[in-house]
């Protein structure tokens, strides 16, 4: 599955996404981001009438039990895909809590790896920075990701691989 927009699609298909680490790439001036499937564990088995909603919820024991029997948790497992996000001439990143995050205009959920024409972080790093000369070669992406969202601003799309398990 060599073709990038397979590969983005792949990416943005998965329900729960998590940053496993980011740094260097090879070359100057390029970011790489290490990004794994979270997989839903299998649901506890638990009794239909102790999973009712129409409990009086007043304490916040009576909320932790009621999410601990109906939760499942998100985990990685040797099954879970792994992707490396590539960008090469990266003028700025952030990394931002995504509980935080305020969602741009016209903002497209579906997706988990996005790419913007105009947004404030774009706008922050066109007028922040003079390293190139036609800023408007620039984009702005961002993996959006469990617990964390992080922006890119460079010139030009990222590559993608699938990364090899061990």
């Amino acid at each position: 599955m060599d073709d990038q927009a397979e590969l983005r699609r792949s990416i943005d298909a998965i329900p729960y996404l998590y940053l496993e680490h980011f740094g260097p790439g090879d070359e100057l001036l390029s970011l790489r981001l290490h990004v794994v499937e979270g997989i839903v564990a299998s649901r506890r088995p638990h009794d239909e009438k102790d999973s009712s909603f129409n409990t009086v919820v007043d304490t916040y024991e009576k909320v932790r039990e009621i999410v601990t029997e109906n939760a499942s948790l998100i985990e990685v497992s040797p099954a879970s895909r792994r992707f490396v996000i590539t960008f090469d001439r990266y003028l700025a990143f952030c990394a931002r809590d995504e509980t935080f995050t305020n969602p741009e205009e016209n903002e497209d959920f579906s997706k988990k790896l996005r790419t913007y024409d105009k947004s404030k972080f774009l706008d922050f790093v066109r007028s922040s920075t003079w390293s190139l000369d036609d800023q408007t070669s620039l984009s702005h992406h961002a993996i959006v990701c469990l617990n964390v969202v992080i922006d890119v601003v460079c010139a030009g799309q990222p590559a993608i691989s699938i990364e090899a398990t061990t």
